[in-house]
């Protein structure tokens, strides 16, 4: 999806707003990755070998960053690693999902209220309805599960 996306941002738009796509595609995949690679250290003790052949070959952070996450010893290292990058989110949060979702809409709201390009908006755009329809699902799941609602919205991308 993201290289089709990345090849059609570079045969029809111009190069800085192909950049500015590549940057959130970045973001996006950055965010997918660390909560990936958490889970499998955290919950399957993957190796950082491993967690890097399973993960999105896209970045803003870097190979480099995004390697020395991989290879972090725990999930809670890799939290403290990611805390020292863009991706530390204002409020902490329980869950590695919510605490990514801040991250991105934090991420993506800075890039529509910078960007010029129509393209790059309505890529930001379709990540915050994705994080929305996170919101909701989360919403869903906590009255499922009986949480408190103090708990529930404490966890929400807002």
């Amino acid at each position: 999806y993201y290289s089709g996306v990345l090849a059609n941002a570079k045969k029809y738009l111009s190069e800085s707003e192909a950049k500015e796509l590549k940057k959130l595609i970045g973001i996006d995949a950055d965010l997918i990755n660390f909560t990936n690679a958490y889970r499998m250290k955290h919950y399957f003790d993957f190796d950082g070998d491993m967690i890097e052949k399973k993960s999105l070959p896209f970045t803003r952070l870097g190979k480099q960053k995004m390697s020395r996450l991989y290879h972090c010893e725990t999930g809670q290292d890799m939290i403290a690693f990611m805390d020292e990058t863009v991706y530390k989110p204002d409020e902490e949060t329980e869950h590695i999902e919510a605490r990514n979702d801040k991250a991105k809409l934090k991420a993506v709201r800075h890039v529509i209220s910078t960007t010029q390009s129509a393209g790059v908006a309505l890529f930001a755009y379709t990540m915050i309805c994705d994080i929305e329809v996170s919101n909701i699902v989360h919403i869903i799941e906590g009255i499922r599960y009986k949480a408190d609602l103090a708990d529930i919205e404490r966890e929400l991308a807002v």
